[in-house]
Protein backbone atom coordinates (compact mmCIF):
# COMPACT_ATOMS: atom_id res chain seq x y z
CA UNK A 1 0.00 0.00 0.00
CA UNK A 2 1.24 3.51 -0.48
CA UNK A 3 1.01 6.09 1.48
CA UNK A 4 -0.64 9.30 0.64
CA UNK A 5 2.34 11.20 -0.82
CA UNK A 6 3.05 8.48 -2.48
CA UNK A 7 -0.77 8.64 -3.67
CA UNK A 8 -0.13 12.12 -4.69
CA UNK A 9 2.84 11.04 -6.87
CA UNK A 10 1.79 8.55 -8.74
CA UNK A 11 -1.32 10.33 -9.67
CA UNK A 12 0.48 13.70 -10.40
CA UNK A 13 2.72 11.50 -12.57
CA UNK A 14 -0.16 9.44 -14.23
CA UNK A 15 -2.23 12.98 -14.99
CA UNK A 16 1.03 14.55 -16.48
CA UNK A 17 2.10 12.15 -18.52
CA UNK A 18 -1.52 11.12 -19.97
CA UNK A 19 -4.63 12.93 -18.37
CA UNK A 20 -5.38 16.01 -20.79
CA UNK A 21 -4.85 14.95 -24.24
CA UNK A 22 -7.58 15.91 -26.56
CA UNK A 23 -7.31 14.22 -29.68
CA UNK A 24 -7.77 16.24 -32.97
CA UNK A 25 -11.44 14.16 -33.77
CA UNK A 26 -14.34 15.73 -34.55
CA UNK A 27 -16.71 14.63 -32.86
CA UNK A 28 -20.94 14.56 -33.37
CA UNK A 29 -22.52 17.51 -31.87
CA UNK A 30 -26.58 16.99 -30.77
CA UNK A 31 -28.17 17.11 -34.08
CA UNK A 32 -27.85 14.67 -36.70
CA UNK A 33 -24.91 16.08 -39.22
CA UNK A 34 -23.78 18.61 -37.32
CA UNK A 35 -19.95 18.63 -36.42
CA UNK A 36 -17.87 19.95 -33.79
CA UNK A 37 -14.83 21.69 -35.32
CA UNK A 38 -11.80 23.15 -33.38
CA UNK A 39 -11.04 26.55 -34.21
CA UNK A 40 -7.16 26.69 -33.78
CA UNK A 41 -4.81 23.85 -32.68
CA UNK A 42 -2.57 26.49 -30.96
CA UNK A 43 -5.84 27.39 -28.63
CA UNK A 44 -6.70 23.49 -28.24
CA UNK A 45 -2.95 23.18 -27.33
CA UNK A 46 -3.31 26.19 -24.73
CA UNK A 47 -6.45 25.05 -23.03
CA UNK A 48 -5.30 21.39 -22.79
CA UNK A 49 -2.52 23.00 -20.84
CA UNK A 50 -4.68 24.92 -18.77
CA UNK A 51 -7.07 21.94 -18.33
CA UNK A 52 -4.40 19.83 -17.54
CA UNK A 53 -3.08 21.79 -14.64
CA UNK A 54 -6.39 22.24 -13.40
CA UNK A 55 -7.83 18.40 -13.38
CA UNK A 56 -4.10 17.40 -12.07
CA UNK A 57 -5.04 20.13 -8.92
CA UNK A 58 -8.81 18.49 -8.73
CA UNK A 59 -7.63 15.01 -8.79
CA UNK A 60 -5.02 15.87 -5.55
CA UNK A 61 -7.56 17.07 -3.20
CA UNK A 62 -8.66 13.66 -1.67
CA UNK A 63 -9.03 12.40 1.83
CA UNK A 64 -5.95 11.93 3.37
CA UNK A 65 -5.03 8.25 3.45
CA UNK A 66 -6.98 7.20 0.68
CA UNK A 67 -5.79 4.18 -1.17
CA UNK A 68 -6.83 3.59 -4.60
CA UNK A 69 -6.16 0.34 -6.82
CA UNK A 70 -4.83 -0.15 -10.24
CA UNK A 71 -7.60 0.90 -12.64
CA UNK A 72 -8.81 2.92 -15.76
CA UNK A 73 -11.99 4.82 -14.59
CA UNK A 74 -13.58 6.35 -18.06
CA UNK A 75 -16.23 9.06 -17.61
CA UNK A 76 -18.46 10.28 -20.03
CA UNK A 77 -20.02 13.70 -19.99
CA UNK A 78 -21.56 17.04 -21.88
CA UNK A 79 -21.28 21.04 -20.73
CA UNK A 80 -24.17 22.77 -18.97
CA UNK A 81 -24.76 26.27 -20.44
CA UNK A 82 -22.07 27.29 -17.38
CA UNK A 83 -18.81 25.03 -19.03
CA UNK A 84 -19.16 22.82 -16.30
CA UNK A 85 -19.45 18.63 -16.88
CA UNK A 86 -22.77 17.43 -16.90
CA UNK A 87 -24.25 13.93 -17.10
CA UNK A 88 -21.56 12.07 -15.96
CA UNK A 89 -21.37 8.25 -16.57
CA UNK A 90 -19.35 6.01 -16.25
CA UNK A 91 -17.97 4.55 -19.01
CA UNK A 92 -16.25 1.16 -18.19
CA UNK A 93 -16.61 -0.77 -15.19
CA UNK A 94 -13.00 -0.35 -13.54
CA UNK A 95 -12.27 1.04 -10.59
CA UNK A 96 -13.84 0.99 -6.99
CA UNK A 97 -16.01 3.24 -5.66
CA UNK A 98 -12.76 5.19 -4.60
CA UNK A 99 -11.71 5.53 -7.66
CA UNK A 100 -14.60 6.49 -9.51
CA UNK A 101 -15.45 8.97 -7.17
CA UNK A 102 -12.18 10.67 -7.02
CA UNK A 103 -12.46 10.69 -10.77
CA UNK A 104 -16.02 12.03 -10.97
CA UNK A 105 -15.30 14.47 -8.25
CA UNK A 106 -12.31 15.53 -10.05
CA UNK A 107 -14.03 16.95 -13.55
CA UNK A 108 -16.89 17.88 -11.80
CA UNK A 109 -14.45 20.61 -9.93
CA UNK A 110 -13.08 21.35 -13.68
CA UNK A 111 -13.88 25.32 -14.55
CA UNK A 112 -12.33 25.59 -17.89
CA UNK A 113 -14.12 23.03 -19.92
CA UNK A 114 -16.31 25.76 -21.63
CA UNK A 115 -13.08 27.01 -22.90
CA UNK A 116 -13.15 24.53 -25.48
CA UNK A 117 -12.05 25.87 -28.81
CA UNK A 118 -14.29 23.94 -30.42
CA UNK A 119 -18.20 25.39 -32.08
CA UNK A 120 -20.92 24.31 -30.34
CA UNK A 121 -19.23 23.40 -27.08
CA UNK A 122 -22.45 22.05 -25.41
CA UNK A 123 -22.95 19.68 -28.04
CA UNK A 124 -19.55 18.09 -27.57
CA UNK A 125 -19.27 14.76 -25.64
CA UNK A 126 -16.29 14.13 -23.53
CA UNK A 127 -14.90 11.28 -22.51
CA UNK A 128 -12.40 11.48 -19.72
CA UNK A 129 -10.07 8.75 -18.91
CA UNK A 130 -7.89 8.55 -15.71
CA UNK A 131 -5.61 5.73 -14.70
CA UNK A 132 -4.98 4.83 -11.37
CA UNK A 133 -1.86 3.12 -10.36
CA UNK A 134 0.05 2.25 -7.66
CA UNK A 135 3.64 1.84 -9.26
CA UNK A 136 5.68 2.71 -13.07
CA UNK A 137 5.13 -1.00 -14.00
CA UNK A 138 1.22 -0.78 -13.28
CA UNK A 139 0.71 2.98 -14.58
CA UNK A 140 2.57 1.50 -17.81
CA UNK A 141 0.69 -1.62 -18.31
CA UNK A 142 -2.45 0.58 -17.82
CA UNK A 143 -1.24 2.92 -19.98
CA UNK A 144 -0.92 0.14 -22.93
CA UNK A 145 -3.96 -1.00 -22.17
CA UNK A 146 -5.89 2.30 -22.33
CA UNK A 147 -4.01 2.88 -25.83
CA UNK A 148 -6.14 -0.56 -27.27
CA UNK A 149 -9.30 0.68 -25.73
CA UNK A 150 -9.11 3.68 -27.50
CA UNK A 151 -7.99 2.01 -30.63
CA UNK A 152 -10.82 -0.01 -30.39
CA UNK A 153 -13.43 2.96 -29.46
CA UNK A 154 -12.10 4.77 -32.26
CA UNK A 155 -12.35 1.93 -34.87
CA UNK A 156 -15.96 1.19 -33.72
CA UNK A 157 -18.93 2.13 -36.39
CA UNK A 158 -21.29 3.67 -33.68
CA UNK A 159 -21.55 6.75 -31.52
CA UNK A 160 -18.26 5.76 -29.44
CA UNK A 161 -15.68 7.36 -31.75
CA UNK A 162 -17.60 10.61 -31.47
CA UNK A 163 -16.23 11.69 -28.13
CA UNK A 164 -13.76 14.01 -27.62
CA UNK A 165 -10.91 11.99 -25.65
CA UNK A 166 -9.24 13.40 -22.17
CA UNK A 167 -6.84 11.11 -21.45
CA UNK A 168 -5.88 9.54 -24.30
Amino acid sequence: MLTTNEFTTIIAGAVGACMICLLPVTAAAAKQGDDIVVSSSNAMRQWQKQTTAELDRALMIEPMGATTENAIVQISFTLDEDGKAENLQFYNQDGTNLERGVAKRAIERLTHLGDVPVDHPRDARFLASIIFANDALSYSKLRGRLGKMEEARLASADGRRQYLALGY
